[in-house]
């Protein structure tokens, strides 16, 4: 590796901590000037039991994205892959995200997936085409859902539909670069066949992950504020948490998001739900993530195949 490289990797790193520090300083000024009551007012003795419920189906929801990259990691394989044993590694490995770097769960694919028959080239390969994917469904998710509070603005309205027409036109093109540069990197001319219908299967299996995260924050924010549920509140804030959420996951160096994501769920529910509301809405949601997460690896130990269960 080149040194110019290197430096460029390290200033990359030290530029996405200090992101991070900058995020957890503009969260900690924002509940500094919060009234302590407004926090008191949310939390009620029956909020650890929604966090706990709420954690267990997110570690659920985890399956989901596991499938999603199982079926591309299958498709890369040419079906000679263990699925079950895909599902494990990925299942495993989410939890690494939080070690600082935000890559080590791509790593730690490729040190449990050779047990399962995926070579390293194609666990790069399966890597690749799902960061293309998840961006993809992002887009359409983002096209679906955001703006929806203004949309009925008229001064509003042909920014929101511009943008929302431009959302979809990205993640088309993301989509059909992702499994084009797998081809590639493959060298198959068939690939692009061969992977297509499975990265379509991931593409649906993760807008279906970031609707059903959605709901799990709507479902969190409506037991702290008693706004009831309703379609149109579900449109709002699946628009605002898939922001959020693409925030911190394209911000280098952020291990999961880790306070990027709650920064811009403060600054954008604020309006919605209130500053008090918002704050503990995006703290406690990442504490839910973080122990859907543990639960998650828990479930890849359980269903992985001898041997593998074993490392």
């Amino acid at each position: 590796m080149s040194p110019n490289k290197t430096y460029i990797q390290k200033a990359v790193r030290i530029a996405g901590w200090l992101l991070v520090v900058a995020a957890f300083l503009y969260i900690g000024i924002k509940a500094y000037r919060t009234p302590a009551n407004a926090f008191l007012d949310i939390l009620q003795p029956r909020t650890a039991f929604i966090v706990l419920l709420l954690s267990l189906l997110y570690s659920l929801l985890n399956i989901v994205i596991a499938g999603a990259w199982s079926i591309i990691a299958y498709a890369v394989s040419e079906n000679t892959a263990e699925l079950r044993g895909l599902f494990s590694v990925h299942l495993k490995t989410e939890v690494i995200k939080y070690v600082p770097g935000n890559v080590f769960h791509f790593a730690g694919r490729h040190f449990f997936s050779e047990e399962t028959g995926l070579t390293q080239r194609s666990t790069l390969i399966s890597n690749i085409l799902e960061v293309c994917t998840v961006l993809s469904a992002l887009g359409f998710s983002l096209a679906a859902f955001y703006g929806e509070n203004a949309i009925h603005v008229r001064s509003q309205r042909v920014f929101i539909l511009f943008s929302k027409y431009w959302a979809m036109i990205a993640a088309t093109a993301l989509f059909i670069a992702g499994v084009s540069i797998s081809s590639l990197i493959k060298r198959d001319k068939y690939f692009f066949c061969i992977a297509l219908p499975g990265a379509f299967a991931a593409l649906v299996l993760y807008i279906s992950f970031f609707a059903g995260t959605s709901l799990l924050f709507l479902c969190l924010g409506s037991s702290l504020t008693g706004m009831p549920l309703s379609m149109l509140a579900f449109r709002i804030i699946a628009g605002i948490f898939c922001v959020a959420w693409a925030s911190g996951f394209l911000i280098p160096g952020a291990p999961g998001g880790l306070g990027v994501r709650e920064s811009v769920l403060i600054t954008l529910l604020s309006p919605v739900w209130g500053e008090g509301s918002a704050i503990a809405s995006a703290i406690l949601f990442r504490l839910i993530t973080i122990t859907g997460d543990m639960l998650a690896f828990f479930w890849g130990i359980m269903i992985a195949p001898r041997g593998i269960s074993d490392r």
